[in-house]
């Protein structure tokens, strides 16, 4: 799909790092580290995979920067 794709957590032994473009160590749930590094790194889209915590900082920061969102902050929040 020609999709450059760049995984974050703060556990670098993480499995699927080795499978994607680039990994940020970052915790997912750190929402305004993950922000700044969104702005920095110029993203065009951000998901969280298998856990419930990185949706809310992924909706944190789709807000943030105006990127498509199935939701808003807040309505994701609460579910």
């Amino acid at each position: 799909m020609g999709l450059y794709v760049i995984t974050c957590d703060n556990i670098p032994e993480n499995i699927a790092h080795k499978y994607y473009d680039e990994y940020k160590n970052v915790s997912i749930i750190d929402k305004g580290t993950v922000l700044k590094l969104a702005k920095e790194l110029e993203i065009d889209g951000i998901m969280s995979f298998a856990i419930d915590s990185g949706v809310v900082t992924a909706a944190y920061v789709v807000e943030a920067l105006g990127l498509p969102s199935p939701g808003s902050y807040e309505s994701i929040q609460i579910l």
